[in-house]
């Protein structure tokens, strides 16, 4: 009995970590990856860096809300075939993921946006004709400063715009 409880304890945890909808990481999990990660980078001296997107519907509804979630869905799984398996992504907001990329420098990390917007941009054929942009936030861990994950956040978000990827 101890045993099975362990067992499905443990299943519970990998579910938590995941979210429902998308099957990414989730919100917490990613935050605490962050932090690892920006300690990882600080003791190896390397590149980091996070990228958020927010989907973008061009006609401003593009039908209903289960719609839409199918879109997300679908792309959520596209980009997660795009990136390397020791970069994190997750669908961070309603229509926002975040991707946080260890050892890419901005410039690489750029190259990966534009191929992620292509795939946005094909979305349309999924989603019924309904074009879907992606805007960007892009920026990397500052090494000469003391930055949090929240620094990091906050940079990303401010640097969102639509379809070509900003830097900071």
């Amino acid at each position: 009995t101890c045993d099975r409880l362990e067992y499905l304890t443990e299943c519970f945890a990998e579910i938590k970590a995941q979210d429902d909808a998308s099957g990414l990481c989730n919100r917490e999990t990613f935050l605490k990856k962050l932090d690892i990660e920006i300690d990882r980078s600080r003791s190896q001296r390397s590149c980091l860096a996070l990228c958020f997107m927010k989907v973008n519907f061009a006609d401003g509804d593009a039908g209903s809300g289960s719609h839409k979630e199918r879109i997300i869905r679908f792309l959520g799984e596209s980009f997660a075939k795009e990136i390397r398996s020791w970069d994190t992504l997750s669908r961070y907001g309603r229509k926002t993921f975040a991707l946080l990329m260890p050892q890419l420098s901005i410039d690489e990390a750029r190259g990966l946006c534009n191929r992620l917007q292509r795939i946005a941009a094909d979305g349309h054929l999924f989603s019924g004709g309904s074009p879907v942009k992606l805007a960007f936030g892009l920026t990397e861990l500052a090494r000469d400063k003391n930055e949090t994950g929240s620094d990091l956040i906050e940079r990303a978000t401010v640097f969102l715009q639509n379809v070509s990827c900003s830097r900071n």
